[in-house]
């Protein structure tokens, strides 16, 4: 057995996508915690508030394995997310109309407030960050479209 770093990128660790992609990943994420701390909020919780407050405004009654599918959030995680911000008072669980053996959720009043604040101090970070791509910023965001897509789409 070799004692020898056993990638093909050794020499050149820029050339390899997965590290580059990890590398921008972590300064987005270091700048997202960093603005969202200030508003009591951890990026999942943020991610979780952010995504039933937009399916909230195309369903009628919004349940958690909604909230985990449209965020790819896997479902036992998202309920540990979702007890923190109903003790925190910006999600209430009730009973599905639907299905009664499954939780509904809403925003309370909080909630939306909190949102409110968030939301835009996310979009400005989102702006800074990736605005310097410029005018490949579309296709940017149209190949990790792309990548999300085909890979559920292996999963199936």
């Amino acid at each position: 057995m070799s004692n020898s770093f056993p990638s093909k990128f050794a020499k050149n660790s820029e050339a390899s996508t997965g590290f580059l992609f990890i590398k921008t990943y972590n300064l987005w994420h270091t700048r997202i915690k960093a603005e969202l701390s200030q508003l009591d909020l951890t990026h999942p919780q943020f991610v979780a508030l952010t995504t039933l407050a937009y399916l909230l405004e195309h369903q009628e009654e919004v349940n958690q394995r909604m909230v985990a599918d449209l965020a790819e959030i896997d479902v036992m995680t998202l309920s540990q997310i979702v007890r923190l911000l109903v003790q925190k008072a910006y999600i209430e669980k009730t009973v599905s109309r639907l299905d009664p053996r499954a939780n509904a959720l809403s925003l309370t009043s909080l909630g939306y407030e909190k949102i409110q604040k968030a939301v835009p101090v996310v979009e400005k970070l989102d702006a800074q960050f990736f605005g310097l791509l410029g005018s490949k910023q579309e296709t940017f965001r149209e190949s990790l479209k792309l990548l999300v897509t085909q890979k559920k789409e292996q999963t199936k």
